[in-house]
């Protein structure tokens, strides 16, 4: 039986191993007789595999017209023919594709060639179909390389392999800050409930699929901090001041926004711990300021003298212990540092005015510190 490739009439074999662009493959019966109507069949081979760099061919057998349609004939001869399917157009630029839900074989297929990634959308629906593929498609948002092969593309839908996007939540921002965080990204859906507890989500980058709703994605964020808060509060040091994992929430998120140095975490957590053990007044700069922010949406960076005064349930100047709920969403970091602390007798601090601070043990020491960095723009533990 002689054999060619398609357009090529000199060819003599299909055992070419010229590397290909990504293919497709089928094979495909078209009989022509006097009528000049052909009768095409197509049917996808998944065994069809010829070439040596492993890369599919398209195969179709073609009847010579000799004036008989009959495929049992003994003058007829038949002519295999290859042809490819190629990836091009607009997926060469490697942008992301959507698919969106509801539109079965035939429209994920007319979607795929038109936006470039396949060539043949029938043949492809129809290999697709003849796999027993079709019903495992599913709607998304797709990354195609330039190229890539069909049986690639239907692996990727099949097995829901979606571009992924990402949203990170800093540590130390309030929930007015996550709100608008979840609000602005495009890519969700939805609308957000009517409250965000402070201090119930993790600051963490979150991946989310196009189309995923904020609510879903905002109880994901709310469950990572409920996870990481009872792994830490049954990890820890028994001889904490603290009575419950909410308690530690708290004391956490002061701490987060009392210093952005990792490495004084533990020993601002030792302060606050100490001084609730003695009955001391946290008197945290930070804490009073969420309560101005919580009551006029002011966002102070200083503190003056009537401020220090204010009557506010998180005026930790004035009342006795923590205030009544966190100041901010404190990483994971921060609630470790509290339930984990360093040994340490130091019930004082004041800020350098570069970023750290100064810790001490006694007032006198203290004070002498305060001396020393009067100008650093921050209030003492005092």
């Amino acid at each position: 039986m002689p054999v060619r490739k398609l357009n090529d009439p000199e060819a003599s074999s299909l055992l070419d191993h010229t590397p290909r662009p990504a293919v497709s493959f089928s094979w495909g019966l078209q009989a022509t007789g006097a009528s000049r109507w052909p009768a095409v069949f197509c049917l996808i081979s998944r065994d069809a595999r010829l070439a040596a760099d492993g890369m599919p061919y398209a195969l179709g057998a073609k009847a010579h017209d000799h004036g008989c349609s009959s495929r049992s004939c003994p003058r007829r001869s038949l002519a295999l023919r290859v042809s490819l399917v190629r990836s091009a157009g607009a997926a060469d630029h490697g942008e992301n594709r959507p698919i969106a839900p509801g539109l079965g074989c035939r429209g994920i297929a007319r979607v795929l060639a038109q936006e470039g990634v396949i060539g043949q959308p029938l043949l492809y629906m129809l290999r697709v179909r003849l796999a027993q593929q079709h019903a495992a498609l599913q709607a998304g948002e797709y990354a195609f390389l330039p190229g890539i092969a069909p049986q690639a593309v239907t692996q990727k839908l099949t097995q829901g392999e979606v571009v992924l996007h990402s949203l990170t939540i800093p540590a130390g921002v309030v929930s007015d800050d996550i709100r608008a965080l979840l609000a602005q990204e495009p890519r969700l859906t939805g609308d957000l409930p009517a409250d965000i507890a402070e201090g119930a989500v993790l600051p963490e980058t979150y991946f989310f699929r196009r189309g995923d709703s904020r609510t879903k994605v905002l109880a994901r964020m709310q469950a990572q901090m409920q996870a990481a808060l009872d792994n830490a509060w049954q990890a820890r040091n028994l001889d904490v001041p603290l009575r419950t994992p909410q308690e530690a929430l708290i004391l956490a998120s002061i701490v987060e926004k009392e210093t952005g140095l990792p490495q004084e975490r533990g020993r601002v957590a030792a302060v606050f711990l100490n001084r609730l053990r003695r009955g001391m007044k946290l008197q945290a700069d930070p804490t009073t300021v969420y309560g101005i922010f919580r009551a006029s949406g002011e966002r102070k960076a200083g503190l003056t003298k009537r401020d220090l005064a204010s009557d506010s349930p998180y005026n930790t100047y004035l009342i006795p212990g923590l205030p009544p709920g966190p100041i901010t969403h404190p990483s994971q970091a921060a609630i470790e540092a509290v339930l984990h602390p360093p040994e340490s007798a130091e019930l004082y601090f004041v800020a350098t005015g570069t970023g750290g601070h100064v810790f001490a043990t006694t007032l006198d020491e203290h004070q002498r510190n305060v001396a020393a960095y009067r100008n650093a723009g921050h209030r003492s533990k005092d």
